[in-house]
């Protein structure tokens, strides 16, 4: 369950035995033919051994999500000889003395290798890092670092120590802890502290990430990172119950790679609700290449617990995961402390209908699954987990019954309270938010003093969403990439929704790109075009509304996903699922998923005659002769999946003419953008007549409307075994009109048949685009 855990942060306690989790052996995934490489602007991702996610985008980290969750470790994000590295900072050292291959963290490495999995990867197909070369004149720097007590440190493993990290090359140059000394050549760095402060009355230690921008070593020195210095980071929301759910805080330098690529590498603290975290620069500190990152995501906690007799308090409370099944409203249970939850402690429990209190020592927690099941047998009615650190486990797919975890003095109270007395428990449980916020508050030059925001909706940007479904209701993944001078950066994963679902969003003023998976397991992902938002500004956004089929985004800045002939060859990579607003949809492949249920392919004909196949409807290569010839490119993509019923099947065969061309350029491909009158759930009323809107555009006029000679509409209600004429007309709004009517119940399928003033043609097929009631 590691990869859908919804908090996502590693737990140095799971990698005790990391050195067996690495697997030499072959590629776990080769690369396709004319596939993107790790600089390419295909969104790829990369499984460490930690279990940590990295997404990547354009050769650019956008994304890390983390294994395990609130064990609140560092992460550090850096470059070495045009590759990027992500290694949880108490790994480190380890990786320093020879223990663990840095090679395994190179992410970009592991992508060029053909790796999405560093667990399966064979490090010496990796590059090996390129470091710097020691200079000659290098001095001393001593670092000092003081907690938020105005005590001395102690170095523990990723925390109290100066992160020297050397502002051209993004290289982590040196970590010593208080009273250490560096050896470091002349130059200039980005030092970072992360510090940690016991805090009477807290839970949890405090955590301060002090930034000294522009520090210059030019003779033998001292270095001094002191947590008063810190503000502490706090957000309010207009939904006073909203919580953090996903965010970090970021101290970052823009670096130009050797290959004269624009990179950001820093260290970053995930947030959560559960701690304080605090930021700051000594005073008179700064430099013009600085960045502050702070992203957040807040929404409304979908698991509340309430402890109402013999006492009366509340819990921190979360599920498991974004499989956990959930008690949905509210219900009244009896807790029973189950200890481990082992045969023995079971033996004479009365466990059927109540609340089993599970307590795992740390030596047990990859066993959460196996006692779940034996609880579930013994009738339990949900779980919570009230120990000390939070379970994990590796096994897929969902868990037996509703289980969620409490950590903190209130879960240890719970736990203790369930050992001799008969505790009553409230749980309150959703199976999605009815609100999220997405937020970003950068900075330059320093870390600002200002961080405790407080917002207004008239600050926000607000979205209305609506998460459509293709078949029976389950959950989706939602998130976003906020962009920080040129420099796009999620907020640490993505966040489960129910689908279908409408709701409120809100964003701060600035440039985002929104995402949404439509299953999380399987099925694809699909992405708004970068898009400017404006505070006070009310929009809409339709996430996998249907007509569906296959785009080049109008004004989209992603040059992947095209169709070009460049000299003697045709290169294809096109979206077969964007959706009805023109958001674009690529197939996703998660981990440990070969996605067995969609299946595409591609071919070409030149003349009549095949140029080739791809059993790949996403990336294709083909070789052509130079000479002017007519072609003809098809396409195909098929899902069979119980939780996707509508668009089971798409089709596109275009024909164009061309020859030879000295640079890439755009083959003038047609395509469909239909609007069908369908519901959250691609639903349209049969006994109606259905009024679908028609824009044609062509790729190579960059979203401006194609030259359309002829448009013809066709449409079927037995699976495409007979078809009947739509009635086709001008619309002044899109270009088109498509009347259908009253199709009746089933599902509708539609054919689209259009041909522009230079001759060039679409056919495209969509069966059952849309559900009919």
């Amino acid at each position: 369950m590691t990869s859908l855990t919804r908090r996502t942060i590693l737990a140095s306690s799971a990698l005790a035995g990391i050195g067996a989790a690495v697997r030499i052996g072959p590629a776990s995934a080769a690369p396709h033919v004319g596939g993107a490489d790790a600089g390419s602007a295909s969104p790829r991702s990369v499984r460490l051994v930690t279990g940590d996610l990295v997404r990547l985008r354009e050769g650019q980290i956008v994304d890390v999500e983390l294994a395990q969750p609130l064990a609140r470790t560092p992460i550090l994000r850096y470059a070495m000889g045009g590759d990027r590295y992500v290694v949880p900072a108490h790994l480190l050292a380890k990786i320093r003395s020879g223990e663990l291959d840095e090679r395994l963290f190179n992410v970009t490495g592991l992508v060029r290798a053909g790796y999405d999995d560093a667990r399966k990867a064979d490090p010496r197909r990796v590059p090996a890092a390129r470091r710097q070369k020691a200079a000659a004149d290098a001095f001393e720097v001593t670092a000092k670092l003081v907690d938020r007590n105005g005590a001395d440190t102690m170095a523990l493993e990723g925390w109290n120590r100066a992160y020297f990290m050397d502002a051209t090359t993004g290289e982590i140059v040196a970590s010593p802890a208080h009273g250490e000394q560096a050896t470091l050549p002349a130059g200039r760095y980005l030092v970072i502290g992360a510090i940690l402060t016991d805090e009477r009355g807290q839970d949890f230690p405090s955590r301060s990430l002090i930034a000294q921008p522009g520090f210059e070593v030019s003779a033998d020195t001292e270095v001094l990172l002191d947590a008063r210095v810190g503000h502490r980071v706090a957000v309010t929301v207009p939904d006073r119950d909203a919580i953090t759910v996903l965010g970090f805080v970021s101290a970052a330098l823009p670096i130009i790679d050797p290959d004269g690529n624009p990179q950001l590498v820093d260290l970053l603290f995930p947030l959560d609700r559960y701690d304080d975290v605090y930021v700051g620069s000594p005073a008179g500190t700064g430099h013009p290449d600085f960045v502050f990152i702070h992203r957040q995501m807040l929404q409304e906690p979908e698991l509340k617990v309430a402890v109402t007799a013999p006492e009366r308090f509340e819990l921190k409370a979360d599920w498991y995961d974004v499989l956990t099944p959930r008690v949905l409203g509210t219900e009244r249970l009896v807790a029973v402390h189950v200890g481990s939850a082992t045969p023995k402690e079971l033996a004479g429990l009365e466990l059927a209908g109540r609340l089993a209190l599970l307590d795992l020592p740390p030596d047990d927690l990859a066993e959460f699954v196996p006692r779940l099941r034996l609880l579930h047998e013994a009738g339990a009615r949900a779980v919570l987990h009230v120990g000390a650190d939070v379970p994990f486990s590796e096994e897929p797919g969902p868990l037996p019954l509703p289980a969620g975890y409490a950590i903190g003095s209130a879960a240890g109270r719970l736990a203790k309270l369930g050992l001799g007395a008969t505790v009553k428990v409230t749980l309150r449980g959703l199976a999605g938010s009815s609100y999220r916020y997405d937020l970003s508050f950068p900075g330059r030059n320093a870390i600002p003093a200002d961080q405790e925001q407080v917002l207004r909706r008239r600050d926000l940007a607000h979205l209305r969403v609506t998460y459509a479904s293709h078949g029976a209701p389950g959950i989706g993944l939602t998130g976003a990439a906020a962009y920080f001078y040129g420099f796009g950066m999620g907020a640490g994963g993505a966040m489960p929704v129910p689908r279908p679902t409408v709701r409120d969003e809100y964003v701060t003023p600035g440039e985002w790109q929104l995402n949404s998976t439509n299953w999380n397991i399987g099925g694809e992902q699909s992405w708004q075009v970068k898009r400017a938002y404006k505070a006070g500004r009310d929009d809409k956004l339709d996430w996998h509304k249907g007509i569906l089929g296959p785009a080049f985004p109008p004004g989209s800045d992603d040059e992947y996903y095209k169709v070009v002939r460049e000299q003697d060859t045709i290169w294809s990579n096109h979206l077969m699922l964007t959706d009805a607003q023109q958001n674009p949809g690529e197939l996703w492949y998660p981990m440990d998923n070969d996605n067995a249920s969609t299946k595409g392919s591609q071919e070409l004909y030149r003349d009549g005659e095949l140029v080739g196949r791809v059993d790949d409807n996403t990336i294709a290569v083909f070789t052509v002769p130079p000479e002017r010839g007519r072609y003809e490119l098809r396409s195909t993509l098929s899902r069979r999946a119980a939780w996707w019923q509508t668009t089971t099947d798409i089709s596109a065969v275009w024909t164009f003419s061309s020859a030879a061309a000295e640079e890439a350029v755009r083959l003038p491909l047609l395509t469909i953008h239909a609007i069908a009158p369908v519901d959250e759930t691609n639903t349209a009323h049969g006994g109606r007549v259905l009024f679908v809107p028609i824009a044609v555009h062509r790729q190579d006029l960059a979203g401006r409307p194609a030259p359309v000679r002829s448009l013809a509409v066709t449409y079927s209600v037995d699976d495409g075994k007979t078809w009947r004429a739509a009635t086709v007309r001008r619309n002044p709004r899109s270009g088109w009109q498509a009347r259908i009517t009253k199709p009746g119940k089933g599902f509708l399928s539609l054919r689209f048949k259009a041909k522009d003033t230079d001759g060039n043609t679409l056919q495209q097929t969509v069966l059952r685009a849309a559900k009919l009631r």
